[in-house]
């Protein structure tokens, strides 16, 4: 069988997973205004769910990437999505406090469980294109993007006990990766004991990656610095310069959401494109390239003088920044290549981490200072993130023949 396309076969299939699990990351913050009209929550109510579902799942989500190295774990995928999906739809059905903050919080362990494994059967079928990684990775922007829009329609028909019917996809989805899960475990998957020269050959079902090479540990933490200071050049970056555009130029409530519309539709964009670019160019080429463009853009979007100009910088901001995503995934992967569920499970929990962590920060900053100093703190990150980027050693893309690629995919599925 040939796979025509990147949305067609397992690959296809996995980014409708991804796109359902991170749909929830996009429903339950969008729960929260209607806990505290429904339900009557005040501010520090409302910051505890939002803490119960993002500080445990940022903590444990490299802990499944440890665990799906050492061990056969498929399950995390359709387990973490439907746990993904239960936490959320019992969170409104529940009137305890303390028992939403548990559903909230299993939902984001949910969504942790899902993403190492998850990517690593992704890197297995996408024939180690970064370019299938960044299909897969727009799955979940895609599910990120709707969750708040479902939960307005369902909220607004069933009220908050309604809330059940949310976790319907995440259901109905991992039956279904259940029911056409392979029964060998793709090269990728298998759990790796890397020998004294970096490659742990063996046999049978349990045969790990013969050309996994040495794991560059140093390589790795600077990439986690990397997408540290990403993140903190990201905190708040769409809804911070829909703000600042509405502000500076006096606009409307609608132009500061189409500001904050156009800085993720292009976000989409700029993740396909740094995976198409990485194909071509090389990851760490393309992973500086993004870096260039983002903070420069950034200034644009302070620097400008109409809102039409700040509007367009905006959509660049969106774009570059959006970019190195699936390219600092599939890096990571490179740098531990017999650790890839961990290598995944870290760049993806410390990118959620840091930006969690200083938003409150730059928050203050805005308050005290304006938007456009919090924005200028933004635009150094990315710099700091250049910078780092630039004693990044390259890495050798593989390219498995096409008879081979092609069993890995319809085993994967």
């Amino acid at each position: 069988m040939r796979i025509r396309g990147p949305l067609s076969g397992p690959l296809g299939f996995l980014t409708a997973t991804h796109a359902v699990n991170d749909f929830y990351v996009g429903a339950f913050p969008a729960l929260l205004p209607y806990f505290a009209a429904e339900r009557g929550y005040d501010y520090t109510a409302v910051g505890g769910v939002l803490l119960a579902g993002t500080l445990l799942s940022c903590v444990v989500q490299p802990a499944f990437g440890v665990l799906s190295d050492r061990y056969r774990l498929w399950w995390m995928v359709p387990g973490g999505m439907a746990l993904a999906g239960l936490g959320v739809g019992l969170a409104g059905v529940f009137d305890s406090y303390l028992l939403v903050c548990v559903s909230v919080a299993l939902s984001g362990v949910g969504v942790s469980a899902y993403h190492p494994e998850a990517a690593k059967t992704a890197r297995a079928v996408a024939r180690e294109s970064t370019g299938g990684m960044s299909v897969f990775s727009v799955g979940g922007n895609v599910g990120l993007a709707l969750g708040p829009f479902v939960v307005a329609g369902v909220i607004s028909l069933t009220g908050m006990r309604g809330t059940i019917l949310l976790a319907a996809p995440a259901v109905v989805m991992a039956v279904v990766y259940v029911a056409a899960r392979p029964r060998r475990r793709p090269a990728a998957e298998t759990p790796v004991r890397p020998a004294a020269g970096g490659s742990s050959p063996g046999a049978g079902g349990g045969r790990a990656r013969a050309d996994a090479g040495t794991d560059d540990w140093r390589s790795f933490r600077i990439l986690v610095a990397v997408i540290v200071a990403r993140a903190i050049g990201s905190v708040g970056t769409g809804s911070f310069i829909a703000l600042y555009l509405v502000a500076e130029f006096d606009r409307s409530a609608s132009e500061g959401s189409l500001a904050l519309g156009v800085f993720s539709g292009f976000g989409v964009l700029g993740t396909l494109f740094g995976g198409w670019l990485a194909d071509r160019i090389g990851r760490v080429a393309a992973l500086r390239t993004a870096y260039v463009v983002a903070p420069v853009a950034m200034a644009g979007v302070i620097l400008l003088p109409s809102y039409p100009l700040g509007l367009a910088a905006a959509a660049l901001v969106g774009f570059a920044w959006y970019m190195p995503f699936a390219v600092q995934l599939v890096l990571g992967q490179d740098y531990l290549p017999s650790r890839q569920g961990t290598a995944s499970g870290v760049t993806l929990g410390f990118s959620i981490t840091a930006a969690g962590l200083f938003t409150p920060i730059l928050g203050s900053v805005a308050d005290a200072r304006g938007l456009d100093v919090a924005l200028w703190i933004g635009a150094a990150a990315l710099l700091a993130a250049l910078g780092l980027a630039l004693s990044l050693p390259g890495t050798r893309m593989k390219r498995p023949d096409d008879d081979n690629a092609i069993k890995t995919m319809n085993s994967a599925q």
